[in-house]
């Protein structure tokens, strides 16, 4: 319908495409530039004018089409075109491996982390930064936890010298990326150096494993008799110039500041390298395998940085390099440049060393299985002796509920449950009268406004002890004196008693109070979704935490947490069903004190209530599957939209600090993501900003409404996010797109909790 003309509707294999108007028109379906099927529309008793085009042969890989409309209204004739993704049964593998042209088509990016929280996050394209993250290197600085990273070694420009003939190392002469077999990525050059020769040169960049650490490696490749390549024995001279800065990443340096004058001076130069005594606690070291470095001075001023452009924050940063490496290479030849950060000057220093041949090869493995569980991998880091999750990379660090929702995917590979397992207690450690951390930043974990992040662990050790076959993991000892089992029975009777920061269970309803800003959806200053009150999802979690502890506790224990289960799936059909919709309350707004019963049901259409179907907290079927239908609404390739772009009953003003009204109350729809945080992102990021993490949630409940009959749609809708994860950061999934299409990727470029959802439910429709 009209509504869905912003979004790219995705039509699975063997599924009809309904049209629907409030005026006569005529629909043509177009793929590949052919008109595959023409309708004009009919008229219903209703009034509705519609039009049912067949389904279409189904792609081997997702194609988007095109869906023109011509609408005969009253006063003249309109043309609409709509995007169309014609879905492919299912993907079998990803891309890891991008030629030229691809790479100037779309940009991406490349991550690699360390096990500690650092990594390299760069873009394919050679010299290119669009963002204040972008970095060969971003340390995490403290040995024992996360931390906000550093950055100190932003990038390595490359250049080719032959006969006075400078070439530099860019994507007009890049052959093609690919992802290394063994982790880091290889850019492989065909540089031209004069009289229509041409060297081969292999780049690869890679950051070492728990270590702040970078290896550069440049391999000229043998000419073995290849025409119009420069002979094997006539050696091309090779610069290697490194841009370094000394900021954390969430900065950007300004020369002018102060940098200019005393930077120069903190460098301590020699034949092999530099160092960059930034601090103390703080060195960078650049060191080369072979040939010389020179001391020679340069600034980068202005680099225009596209995304923070985008943000509405500063764009432009500035770049110093201290010198140059230079080697000259004949074929078969390499250089070897080891970059790391050092805490003391003391520390021992990581050489420049070979690597092998097969470094270069590409990943074997390209299978959907196999490049999720390298994707998930990235995000398990250590915290003191156990494990935690970073959220997201670039910026974010380990998030109470991220992490909690994230280890659901990794409970669903059995090679990762000794990770969960430690992160789990972990987490349980930090329980207090009804709370864990929201985030932890640090060492620090007193910020604990999360009404939710206590329920996903009840969810998580359900999902381990199912896979485990028993309770026994509930056993174990947690850092605060108590079993796991205890831990979880003692944050329940928190949540009953009330916590300190104003989270209660409503006794009448048994439905869980949530104060503004507490659950996932926690924009705030201006506060975009407040949601004060019963939240559907923390209801859902919360039935499903009150069932597990039923089941774990077992006896007449046991049947008083089933008794009060009970009483919260019946408060849920009781409160949360509209009138007039086809669809559940998101939530029930209310101050504190105030009962379920008494609270004002809002009639925003959200994915939040997909968790009452896959928990199992409300169980009508037939109206589940209006539910489904109308969640459907939200869908786009990848990622569903956290609000419908539709009118609503229930007003949502967002206000700015001043008191500026900045959206539209009854129709609070945002399509893009972008601008000033305060007055346009915030407003947007929940209400209509497209979320990939709760996207596999809705293939899930189709599963589970439809059974094995929809299993072949709910597999074509969640292979949609290859869509996402061939594009952006290769082979992982991004935060958030737009809602209105093209739908761009915005936000943090790798989400653990998206991949990580996706892993499982993928693993569900599969087994």
């Amino acid at each position: 319908g009209p509504a869905d003309a912003k979004r790219a509707v995705m039509l699975p294999p063997g599924h009809f495409l309904l049209v629907k108007a409030p005026c006569r028109f005529r629909a043509c379906f177009v793929i590949d530039d052919k008109v595959v099927s023409l309708a004009n529309s009919l008229h219903e008793s209703s009034g509705i004018f519609f039009a049912l085009l067949p389904p279409v042969p189904v792609p081997e890989k997702h194609k988007e089409a095109k869906l023109i409309i011509s609408v005969f209204g009253s006063e003249k004739l309109e043309r609409r075109i709509s995007p169309v993704m014609i879905l492919a049964e299912d993907v079998k593998e990803f891309k890891l491996s991008y030629g030229r042209d691809e790479l100037r088509r779309d940009k991406r990016n490349f991550l690699q982390a360390n096990g500690r929280g650092g990594l390299i996050w760069m873009p394919v394209e050679p010299n290119e930064l669009r963002s204040r993250y972008d970095a060969v290197l971003l340390g995490n600085l403290n040995p024992d936890y996360p931390v906000n990273r550093h950055i100190m070694l932003r990038r390595f420009r490359m250049w080719a010298v032959h006969h006075a003939r400078i070439q530099e190392f860019t994507i007009d002469c890049l052959k093609e990326f690919h992802i290394a077999d063994n982790g880091g990525g290889v850019w492989e050059y065909e540089l031209p150096v004069g009289n229509g020769m041409f060297v081969e040169i292999r780049v690869k960049q890679e950051i070492l494993y728990d270590e702040n650490a970078v290896m550069l490696t440049l391999v000229r490749s043998s000419c073995e008799g290849k025409g119009h390549r420069l002979c094997d024995n006539t050696p091309v001279k090779i610069i290697v110039r490194p841009d370094v800065e000394d900021r954390s990443f969430h900065e950007e340096t300004k020369a002018s500041m102060g940098p200019e004058r005393y930077w120069p001076g903190l460098i301590k130069a020699s034949d092999h390298g530099f160092e960059f005594h930034a601090a103390s606690d703080r060195i960078l070291s650049v060191t080369g395998s072979r040939g010389r470095f020179r001391r020679a001075e340069e600034w980068t001023y202005m680099i225009w940085q596209e995304k923070e452009a985008s943000r509405g924050l500063e764009p432009n940063s500035d770049l110093f390099s201290p010198g140059y490496f230079t080697v000259s290479l004949a074929g078969g030849e390499a250089l070897y440049i080891a970059g790391q950060m050092l805490t003391s000057p003391d520390a021992p220093k990581i050489p420049p060393a070979m690597v092998s041949e097969a470094a270069f090869a590409k990943r074997r493995d390209t299978s959907v299985e196999d490049t999720m569980l390298t994707a998930l991998s990235q995000f398990v880091v250590k915290r003191g002796d156990l494990k935690t999750v970073i959220a997201g990379y670039p910026w974010f660090l380990d998030w109470g509920r991220d992490t909690l929702i994230a280890v659901r995917g990794l409970i669903a590979a059995p090679e990762f449950r000794d990770h969960v397992k430690a992160i789990l207690l972990q987490f349980a450690s930090y329980a207090d009268r009804g709370t864990i951390p929201n985030m932890i930043f640090g060492g620090n974990a007193d910020n604990r406004d999360t009404s939710d992040a206590q329920l996903w662990l009840f969810t998580a050790c359900s999902d381990l002890c199912r896979a485990e076959g028993g309770f026994s993991f509930l056993e174990q000892q947690v850092r605060n004196g108590k079993t796991l089992l205890e831990t979880l029975i003692s944050l329940a009777e928190g949540l009953i008693a009330g916590t300190p920061n104003g989270i209660a269970v409503d006794p009448e309803s048994m439905l869980v109070f949530s104060p503004s800003h507490f659950t996932w959806m926690d924009t705030n200053y201006p506060a975009g979704t407040p949601r004060q009150g019963y939240p559907i999802e923390i209801q859902a979690l919360w039935f499903a935490a009150l069932r597990f502890l039923a089941e774990a506790v077992g006896g007449a224990a046991g049947e008083e947490w089933r008794k009060r289960s009970v009483q919260v799936a019946a408060s849920i059909s009781k409160y949360y069903v509209l009138k007039g919709r086809d669809y559940l309350s998101d939530c029930l707004h209310c101050n504190p004190g105030v009962p379920a019963s008494k609270a004002v049901p809002d009639d925003h259409l959200r994915p939040n209530q997909l968790y009452a179907l896959t928990l199992g907290a409300f169980r009508d079927h037939r109206r589940s599957m209006l539910i489904l239908d109308a969640c459907s609404k939200l869908l786009i390739p990848g990622a569903i939209r956290s609000l419908a772009d539709q009118k609503t009953d229930y007003a949502l003003a967002i206000y700015s600090s001043s008191g500026v009204l900045l959206n539209d109350p009854v129709h609070p729809y945002w399509g893009r993501y972008e601008g000033d945080e305060d007055t346009r992102r915030k407003p947007a990021y929940h209400n209509g900003t497209a979320w990939t993490w709760q996207f596999p949630a809705y293939c899930e409940a189709y599963y589970m409404i439809y059974g094995k009959a929809g299993c072949r749609t709910a597999r074509s809708l969640l292979s949609s996010c290859s869509l996402i994860m061939n594009d952006g950061c290769i082979s992982q999934l991004a935060e958030i797109l737009d809602g209105d299409y093209p739908h761009i990727q915005r936000g943090c470029g790798a989400q653990a909790w998206g991949i990580s959802e996706y892993y499982r439910v993928w693993k569900l429709l599969h087994e």
